[in-house]
């Protein structure tokens, strides 16, 4: 319960940084408009989350530079689905726990973003819905 305490104290500090501080990007990370990631949002666009996923992990085992910004393309990708998906908190069932759970990440930024606040039996709620049957260890993920 104070681990959920301190991640939503955290996640609440990092939404309320100013945006060029938050996301200033470091020289190792990939813009998701470089060429070489574009077709991984295009995929999102096309056909959905678990597909951009399988496509961003395909790339990263061919490209090193995509492989070390891994993690964050995966953030992005969390946080455009959810956007795709106009709000639902079930994509996040979606998601899968590579590249350090970037997607889950992003779908969890993307969420609280959009209420501006953080609620933490809502948060949990949405954490536990996604591991549920499905996906052991997706709850844990969610909140890490």
């Amino acid at each position: 319960m104070m681990l959920l305490a301190v991640i939503g104290g955290a996640l609440l500090v990092s939404l309320t940084l100013p945006r060029s501080a938050s996301h200033a990007r470091a020289k190792w990370e990939i813009d998701p408009q470089d060429r070489r990631v574009a077709g991984i949002f295009t995929t999102l666009e096309e056909r959905g989350l678990a597909p951009a996923l399988d496509s961003l992990e395909h790339r990263a085992a061919r490209d090193s530079a995509v492989l070390r910004g891994a993690h964050q393309l995966a953030h992005a990708l969390g946080r455009q689905a959810l956007l795709r998906s106009e709000g639902d908190p079930a994509i996040l069932a979606q998601c899968r726990p590579i590249f350090g759970s970037g997607c889950y990440h992003g779908v969890v930024e993307a969420f609280l973003s959009q209420r501006g606040h953080v609620d933490m039996t809502e948060l949990r709620q949405m954490c536990a819905a996604a591991g549920a049957k499905r996906q052991t260890g997706a709850a844990y993920e969610c909140v890490k």
